[in-house]
């Protein structure tokens, strides 16, 4: 990919996406990703010194924790702040932890704020207003975690005792469907509805009742920041240990479009994780809210060990949705105690 694309982070979206896809397919452009302790070393060593201590951090500075997704500005280095050759260096970074198809995903998350840019006329719509941030030292013996965070996207990566932990995550995108412009069209986000309704046609009458909620959408995720867990008094819906094979197939098809958003060998750690669980602790239930109806309002979340996701498509008539993968005790590596 040339080198142009890094002085202006976003091309037109179409092109941007064109553009990365095409890199990815020819093996050219963006370096390919060794892992993300030697990428993010390599990230690291392009920096000027002042830069590279506005992006580092101590292990147990407790920003750690602080994560969201509203704009505005984070701990950490902006791209904005970066060089073309620190901004070619944080994209390998970011696809040393992403999938192909959850690199492209997060690209267009960022690419939006221009949109949004065209639409509001607010100049606090940037693509470059994204920060990267690192806590400990990455490949050393000791724990360390990256963030890559702004408007819609927050990335927490945590690496400890040789495992990967990567919630909490979120990806946003606003508006989901965009109605006019040169991007008319596009749906940033469109694998999650796809198959929220794969599977919620799977289901038989019944149980599509058991696991609606409510007639309307609920507002917001209820796992949003600052919150560790969900609400005892939420409506559980639907036991996924009530499903047959293929139902159960279409679940999966709903979990993977949050799990297969990493990297392949993170993507699989999580896998054996998930469907490691025992049997007799395969607590999974899915629940759901609102209308069936392509760009209607409505929500949807699966919990269960370790596991909680969530999808909400409410602000703009249902045109603005909010998804976030939270890990329970798992997330940045573990309860605060044991850090």
């Amino acid at each position: 990919m040339p080198r142009a694309f890094f002085r202006r982070l976003f091309l037109p979206l179409p092109a941007l996406l064109l553009a990365l896809a095409a890199g990815a397919a020819a093996g050219r452009g963006l370096p390919r990703p060794t892992g993300p302790a030697e990428q993010a070393r390599a990230f690291l060593e392009i920096l000027e010194p002042a830069a590279r201590r506005q992006a580092r951090h101590p292990w147990a500075d407790p920003s750690r924790r602080r994560w969201n997704f509203v704009p505005g500005p984070r701990e950490g280095l902006s791209l904005a702040e970066q060089s073309p050759e620190a901004r070619l260096a944080l994209h390998a970074l970011l696809r040393s932890v992403l999938s192909e198809a959850g690199y492209l995903k997060a690209s267009a998350v960022m690419a939006l704020e221009a949109v949004l840019r065209e639409l509001e006329g607010s100049e606090q719509r940037d693509p470059e207003r994204y920060w990267i941030a690192f806590y400990g030292e990455p490949g050393g013996g000791a724990p360390w975690a990256l963030r890559f965070e702004g408007h819609h996207l927050s990335l927490n990566l945590t690496f400890r005792d040789g495992e990967a932990f990567p919630t909490p995550m979120f990806f946003g995108s606003n508006p989901a469907r965009v109605l006019s412009g040169e991007q008319a069209g596009l749906q940033v986000l469109a694998g999650e509805e796809e198959a929220f309704r794969h599977f919620l046609e799977a289901l038989t009458p019944d149980q599509r009742a058991a696991a609606r909620a409510a007639d309307e959408a609920w507002p917001e995720i209820l796992m949003r920041p600052g919150v560790d867990a969900l609400p005892p008094d939420r409506p559980l819906g639907l036991e996924v240990e009530d499903l047959d094979p293929g139902q159960f197939d279409r679940f999966l098809d709903l979990v993977a479009v949050f799990v297969d958003r990493l990297e392949p060998a993170l993507a699989a750690q999580e896998w054996d994780r998930l469907l490691g669980v025992p049997d007799e602790a395969f607590r999974f239930r899915f629940v759901w809210a609102g209308s069936a109806e392509p760009g209607a309002r409505h929500a949807w979340r699966i919990e269960g060990p370790d596991l909680i996701l969530e999808y909400v498509a409410f602000q703009n008539g249902g045109n603005h949705v909010h998804t976030v993968w939270r890990g329970g005790l798992r997330e940045f590596g573990g309860p605060a105690e044991d850090s």
